[in-house]
């Protein structure tokens, strides 16, 4: 019996296939679900209410800040324990079957209040095996928490507060499955808000394309405001030429300089995984 009630938390655009084969794997370990969708989509919305009262939807419209959104559920969970998985991550029977241990053994989070587990990227159909990096998964909720992290102060959201900072470290995998098509979707989403990111830096670095690249944007397509306003464009191919001639002109200007993989990333998701009949390259 687990001594202290687990939610289930992940944050998603929402994607319904991801959704849909992670969620009947994780719900039967966790006491609740919450489930932060940046859009009002009818088809995951439908799904996610089928599921029952365990699972709660909470909407919050995508604004490009991944800490704002992550924030976003913290509201919802007054004690406990957070496990956290992006849409994209499914845990292994073992990662799953440990959880109730984990928490009940770690008294009150006083010998550890987090736990990381062990990444096991599969990619394209390829299981590549458990990889160096252990990701924060598991943790004790405590009312100092709170996501940092935006466009001023870092890409990608850290989270804050926690109870103590004893950290268990689990050889239990999850699955952090991945297609080559939506590694450069993400990493073209990153060079939109951010820019290109240097070794070593903490923020992105917006240079004199990125921004004439807003600035064409700002002129053919006012409506785009988010990331996710423009993805629906690149997918349909209604971009019009003269940003598909500034992912050219930036492509093949940097195409041989390795700090600039996202920038070259926003040319090749569109160039070879949504229009490669078009032949831009």
């Amino acid at each position: 019996m687990r001594l202290e009630p687990l939610t289930f938390v992940c944050v998603s655009t929402p994607r319904l296939n991801n959704l849909s084969r992670m969620l009947p794997k994780i719900l039967p370990f966790v006491d609740k679900a919450l489930i932060v969708v940046g859009r009002e989509d009818i088809k995951a919305i439908s799904y996610l209410t089928s599921l029952g009262d365990k699972v709660r939807i909470v909407f919050r419209p995508w604004d490009d800040n991944f800490a704002n959104q992550w924030n976003a559920y913290l509201p919802h969970i007054d004690s406990g324990w957070i496990l956290l998985c992006d849409d994209d991550e499914v845990p292994s029977d073992g990662m799953l079957h440990s959880l109730e241990g984990l928490i009940n053994n770690s008294e009150k989070g006083e010998k550890y209040s987090l736990v990381k587990f062990q990444a096991n990227p599969i990619t394209e159909e390829q299981d590549l095996g458990p990889s160096n990096y252990y990701r924060e998964m598991l943790f004790r909720k405590s009312p100092r928490m709170k996501y940092a992290g935006g466009q001023k102060t870092g890409c990608h959201q850290y989270l804050t507060g926690y109870q103590n900072s004893r950290v268990k470290m689990c050889p239990e995998v999850y699955y952090h499955i991945k297609s080559l098509k939506e590694e450069y979707r993400n990493a073209a989403r990153n060079y939109f808000i951010y820019g290109i990111w240097l070794h070593g830096s903490t923020d992105g670095v917006q240079r004199e394309e990125w921004h004439e690249m807003k600035e064409i944007l700002s002129r053919i397509h006012p409506e785009v405001q988010t990331f996710m306003d423009l993805d629906p464009l690149l997918i349909a191919g209604t971009i019009g030429k003269e940003l598909k001639e500034w992912l050219v002109r930036t492509y093949l200007k940097y195409k041989d300089h390795n700090e600039y993989n996202e920038m070259r990333a926003f040319t090749l998701y569109y160039a070879k995984y949504l229009h490669p009949e078009e032949n831009l390259l």
